[in-house]
C-alpha cells in the first residue's frame, strides 16, 4: 500500500507540474519562466515513469521480468523514454541553474 501511495503522490506532483507548465506556455510572457516550468514537468514525469516501472516489477515479482508480461514491456519502454532526451540529473542541474538565474533576476528587478 505504501508503494502505491507514493506513486499516487508523485503522480499528482507531476500532474501539477505539467499543468503549471502548460498554463505558463499558454499565457506567454517570460520564456525563461515557461522553460523552467517545462523542465520541472519533464523531470517529474521522467522520474515518475521510472518509479512506476520499478515498483510495478517489484510488486509483481518475477513475472514482472518475464517477456510474456506486459509489465516488462512497459518497464523497458519507460526506461528508454526517460533517458531519451537527457538524463534526469542533467535536467535537475539545468533546472536549478535556471531557477537561480530567475531568482537573481527577480532580486535585481526589486532593487
Amino acid at each position: 500500500q505504501h508503494r502505491a501511495t507514493e506513486i499516487k503522490v508523485q503522480m499528482e506532483l507531476a500532474r501539477a507540474a505539467i499543468g503549471t507548465a502548460a498554463a505558463a506556455l499558454d499565457r506567454g510572457g517570460d520564456p525563461g519562466r515557461a522553460r523552467l516550468g517545462v523542465l520541472r514537468a519533464r523531470t517529474r514525469a521522467g522520474g515518475l515513469a521510472r518509479l512506476v516501472a520499478r515498483e510495478a516489477i517489484q510488486m509483481h515479482g518475477a513475472i514482472g521480468y518475464a517477456d510474456e508480461s506486459d509489465i516488462s514491456l512497459y518497464a523497458r519502454k519507460a526506461m528508454v523514454e526517460a533517458g531519451r532526451f537527457a538524463p534526469e540529473f542533467r535536467l535537475r542541474d539545468h533546472f536549478m541553474r535556471l531557477r537561480t538565474a530567475a531568482a537573481d533576476l527577480d532580486t535585481a528587478k526589486a532593487s
